[in-house]
């Protein structure tokens, strides 16, 4: 287990040294018979692997033994009563998920009735909210350290069982001992109250200031990653279209060129995710990628759907409202310096400058960019922060969520510049992001973040500004 980690080194070192790229998964719901059975497998084999060691911790510190002496004897106490291992996980984790899936549950459905009954910032609003975001962290708190609590007894109560050759079922395994049958006497009776209120004092003036909203937020445009990318394969013409039909506002695209200078549609260096073809992009003509189907690997429902150029992707959205824009993230690896003159020219060429933006995690791309078009929006990449962030000339930032903050929104706002966040599909983070008040959410399921928008028009501020406090 410990030098598995190790072993992603070899497929890095054939990336680096290799042309012939390895075969990728693509991700999507319909993975297929041999995804679905590779899935069912590992869990499998992780289930397993988890049960004989479930005692390794046991015997490396109250037996003192070594890393693969505690595994050994973990699996070989296990072996021969392994049954009665996994009964007792069931009997414990079953219950243990329920209540932890119900307390996320109760208070997802309370947090929406709190806030839409507390529509202004009035002093009874901003108390009652705080308490129950108090509730909130101190009962997920408490429900996830009471399981740990629990699950050790547990265990430690059936390793000395097995090892002792008794038998005892999960409700002897549970069971209370006699010293926990003694009143428990409290000598300080004063300091519940006590603790009480400095905790209700502490959370009301603890989010006094974060509950009031002065500034108004606006709610940020909807980007499709790479299209529709979870109805459709990534950076297709279908998942353009649809994701027009979900409401996107920006469709957001990646492009390289090829060895003979033709733009096309592709995030990775190679095709292999999407056409198992382990030849790099500027190493093919626009001959060779016309000629494979990037459809068959997502569903069966888009064989035989081929990889767009990015002329193709321009004179598809001329027919359609202007309101829509074009995302055009330059992904050439380093391997074709001329690509950001080549995507201008083409630009401009179909009269499409008012309607595109550009972004890279290329400094050089991007400064060329402004060189050529200064009218065009341009934004730079940040999947991390150094220094150089704040010193390039550009109009906004597209931020990885691992490193987005309200610090960060609050230092490029001062700059003037614009936040996008990527990549979020689960609804409680774009909840979050739109109340934070980034400019775009780019998301691989725009149908979804545009609903949820919805939604939130209808809310006040002070309402938006009190959920992104409550899910952060």
């Amino acid at each position: 287990m410990c030098i598995l980690p190790a072993l992603r080194i070899l497929p890095v070192l054939q990336r680096a040294f290799s042309r012939e790229l390895p075969v990728g998964m693509y991700p999507s719901v319909v993975t297929g018979p041999f995804g679905w059975m590779a899935a069912i497998i590992s869990l499998m084999i992780m289930i397993r692997l988890l049960v004989s060691w479930i005692f390794a911790i046991h015997y490396a510190v109250l037996d003192r033994k070594t890393f693969a002496g505690a595994l050994r004897a973990s699996t070989s106490l296990v072996n021969g009563n392994r049954k009665k291992v996994l009964l007792s996980m069931l009997a414990f984790w079953t219950p243990s998920l329920l209540l932890m899936i119900g307390n996320s549950f109760v208070f997802r459905i309370t947090r929406d009735v709190v806030i839409r009954s507390s529509y202004d910032p009035t002093s009874m609003n901003i108390l009652k909210l705080s308490i129950f975001a108090s509730a909130e962290t101190m009962t997920t708190t408490a429900v996830s350290i009471g399981i740990s609590i629990f699950y050790s007894i547990l265990t430690t109560r059936l390793f000395f069982a097995l090892k002792e050759g008794e038998v005892l079922d999960s409700q002897t395994l549970l069971r209370k001992d006699a010293v926990a049958d003694r009143p428990v006497v409290i000598r300080r009776p004063w300091l519940l109250p006590l603790l009480i209120i400095l905790v209700i004092q502490g959370v009301f003036f603890g989010y006094l200031g974060r509950f009031l909203v002065v500034s108004e937020i606006e709610l940020p445009l909807v980007t499709a990653h790479r299209g529709s990318s979870f109805k459709a394969p990534e950076n297709s013409l279908s998942a353009v279209r649809i994701a027009i039909e979900d409401g996107a506002d920006i469709i957001e695209i990646d492009v390289q060129m090829t060895r003979d200078g033709v733009l096309v549609l592709n995030h990775d260096r190679s095709l292999s995710k999407v056409a198992s073809v382990g030849e790099r992009v500027h190493t093919l003509t626009y001959a060779d990628i016309a000629e494979f189907d990037i459809g068959s690997r997502f569903s069966n429902e888009f064989a035989g759907e081929r990889v767009p150029t990015l002329a193709e992707v321009i004179q598809y959205m001329t027919g359609i409202p202007p309101s829509v824009k074009l995302n055009i993230e330059l992904k050439d690896y380093g391997y074709s310096p001329e690509i950001s003159r080549a995507t201008i020219e083409l630009v401009k060429e179909m009269g499409f400058e008012s309607r595109v933006v550009i972004t890279s995690t290329s400094i050089e791309r991007l400064t060329t960019v402004r060189e050529l078009a200064p009218e065009i929006p341009i934004g730079l990449v940040v999947g991390y922060l150094t220094s150089l962030v704040w010193s390039v000339d550009v109009d906004f930032y597209s931020v990885s969520t691992t490193i987005l903050n309200d610090r960060f929104i609050q230092r490029a706002r001062s700059m003037g510049r614009d936040v996008h966040v990527w990549t979020v599909n689960n609804t409680e983070a774009m909840s979050r992001y739109s109340s934070m008040g980034v400019a775009s959410i780019i998301t691989d399921r725009p149908d979804v973040l545009s609903k949820l928008l919805l939604r939130q028009a209808e809310m006040s501020i002070f309402q938006l500004r009190v959920l992104s406090i409550l899910m952060t």
